[in-house]
């Protein structure tokens, strides 16, 4: 599988058997669209030294007039069937390989990059600094009431 089409499948979510699945010729439709007005901004934005055509394939230098070609939009389906004919247990959760047929085992991996699991870092870390601030916030709160029920004029929520 070209890395253009398994990074235009990255970028919609397209990258895990139960998503894969749900692929459509008009889905290959939307994922065209996608690339020609939204990716290469998007691309532009997280770095601007990128190869594009690691992204747009021959379209690399046009990107606002990319689309697949036939026999990636072929390739898609079987992956697509091949997918289907098989139970979700086949794949497994880090590392999903999907045979695009079996006439010429292609095969293609959706592995998490490295800038995936440092975004994922990121994220857990995020969600436990805002845990933090919402305890800290609630443990406040508590007081600010507990202040009130003692007789206390004032309840104040702090920030």
């Amino acid at each position: 599988m070209p890395n253009y089409i398994k990074n235009l499948c990255k970028f919609n979510g397209l990258d895990n058997p139960i998503s894969i699945q749900c692929i459509t010729e008009d889905v290959i439709k939307e994922l065209e669209i996608f690339a020609r007005t939204k990716m290469s901004k998007i691309i532009s934005d997280l770095d601007e030294t990128v190869n594009l055509g690691d992204y747009f394939g021959l379209y690399g230098k046009d990107p606002q007039n990319f689309a697949l070609s036939i026999g990636d939009k072929y390739l898609l389906l079987k992956v697509v069937e091949y997918v289907k004919s098989k139970p979700t247990e086949h794949f497994s959760i880090k590392n999903i390989n999907v045979y695009s047929s079996a006439s010429n085992n292609l095969s293609t991996r959706f592995d998490e990059d490295s800038e995936h699991r440092k975004l994922k870092k990121q994220i857990k870390k995020m969600c436990r600094q805002h845990f933090a601030e919402l305890e800290a916030s609630l443990c406040d709160l508590s007081l600010d009431m507990s202040i009130e029920e003692r007789g206390s004029s004032s309840f104040l929520l702090r920030p």
